[in-house]
This record gives C-alpha cells, sequence and structure tokens, in this order.
C-alpha cells in the first residue's frame, strides 16, 4: 500500500479497474493506446478525470468543503477585480489550499484543450496533484460531497478508526492463463473496525436514487469487475 499522487498512479505498468472497463467497452487496441504500455502514449487530462480528482480530494478535506461560502466571496471579489482592472491581461484566478494539493479556480473558457487553461496551469501549477478548474466545477463538486457527508451510510463509516485516505494497492493477483498478473486499485479510505478488521472504502455518486439507476452506474463504471479483485468495495450513490 502506497500513498501516491494521481499522476503516478495512472502511470503505473498494472492493470487497473479503468483499464479492464476500456478493454471491454472499446476493445484492446483502443485500451493498448491509452496504457502505460503503449511508449507514445501521452495521457491528456479530460473534464471527467480533473473533475474526478476534485471531487474525491473534497471528500478528504471537510474544512475546505464547509468553507465553499467564503471560497464564493473570494471569487467573486476576484472577478470584480479583474473587471476593474482595463489593462491585465490575466484571467482571475483563486487559490484553494488543500492537505495535500492546491486546487486554483480560474475562468479559461470553456474548453481544456486552449491556450489559455495550458498558461494558467503553467503559471500556477507545481505538479503532483495540483489541478484548475472552473467555479461551476467547484461548486458542484461542493455540493455532491457536502450530499454524501449527510448520507447515513458514509456518517456510520466516519465512525470508524480512519488508517489513511486516498492510497494506491499494488498486489500480483493469479489467473488461471497466468501465474501472476500486476494490478492496482486507488481507493479513497481505508478504516478499521472495532473488531479489528479492515474496510477498503471507494465513494461514487449517482445523480437518480433509483436501484435501476445506480445499478447502471455501477456496471458502466465497471465496479462489478472489483470482485475479480477479491477486494470489498462499499460504493455509496448519492
Amino acid at each position: 500500500m502506497e500513498k501516491v499522487s494521481n499522476v503516478d498512479y495512472h502511470y503505473q505498468k498494472r492493470i487497473s479497474r479503468s483499464l479492464i472497463v476500456k478493454v471491454r467497452d472499446d476493445g484492446v487496441i483502443p485500451a493498448w493506446r491509452s496504457s502505460p504500455w503503449n511508449p507514445e502514449c501521452n495521457k491528456s487530462e479530460t473534464d471527467a478525470l480533473v473533475f474526478g480528482n476534485l471531487y474525491h480530494s473534497l471528500i478528504n478535506n471537510p474544512d475546505v468543503v464547509s468553507d465553499f461560502e467564503n471560497a464564493e466571496i473570494l471569487w467573486e471579489n476576484e472577478k470584480a477585480r479583474f473587471a476593474a482592472d482595463k489593462n491585465t491581461k490575466d484571467k482571475p484566478v483563486i487559490q484553494i489550499q488543500l492537505a495535500e494539493s492546491v486546487v486554483y479556480i480560474a475562468d479559461f473558457g470553456l474548453t481544456r484543450k486552449n491556450k489559455e487553461y495550458e498558461k494558467i496551469k503553467a503559471r500556477f501549477t507545481m505538479g503532483g496533484d495540483d489541478i484548475v478548474v472552473l467555479w461551476d466545477e467547484y461548486k458542484l463538486a461542493v455540493e455532491m460531497v457536502r450530499a454524501l457527508f449527510t448520507h447515513p451510510v458514509y456518517q456510520a463509516y466516519s465512525q470508524m478508526e480512519k488508517i489513511v485516505d486516498e492510497f494506491s494497492i499494488y498486489f500480483d493477483n493469479k489467473s488461471v492463463m497466468y501465474d501472476e498478473v500486476s494490478c492496482m486499485l486507488r481507493a479513497d479510505r481505508l478504516l478499521k473496525t472495532a473488531d479489528g478488521k479492515y474496510i477498503i472504502i471507494e465513494w461514487k455518486s449517482c445523480r437518480e436514487t433509483s436501484l435501476r439507476a445506480q445499478s447502471y452506474v455501477g456496471i458502466k463504471k465497471g465496479y462489478d469487475i472489483f470482485y475479480s479483485f477479491l477486494f470489498y468495495i462499499f460504493i455509496i450513490y448519492i
């Protein structure tokens, strides 16, 4: 078990849930092209990947989530300062300090595939898990995390002893065809029960509360595949 950044995790030459889902949904060749085994692979950022990193980081920073209203005031003041300064060419940016990374809220346009986004990222981020997001992305992530915090199952697990947040597990799994398969898993929290048992938590979200919608999202994202890894993963839908 290791504490590594999201960037380092995704470049490990091991089989993950996301890679298996890629093979299942798109086929072997597209999966290989985006895998670390492809020497020409350049894992570009996507909106979904950045938002996922933001969401999971905020879960482990409840003080930041509770301070959202102050962040909103800071953002509005920064936009007003930018609008009043007719000579500046910079875009409004504010910084939200997390425990192990920094979130930069900026106005870089409608897509991350532009020079403004790359300019802001190069100027402010220090690598690792630092990310640049739009205000609307940050607001949505906070709303989702606040909803998770009120969930009775989350509250029940939050009473258990917490060992570590956001960690990676590397392990070798035996299969029918191969003696050893290198696998990896990135989870949100490791808990310890009163009787000494360990629970691995993977927090997820769903916009609908029906069992049908939850089951669809779980299978679509490949969380049923976790059973092949012989881990118990608790997925909380909100």
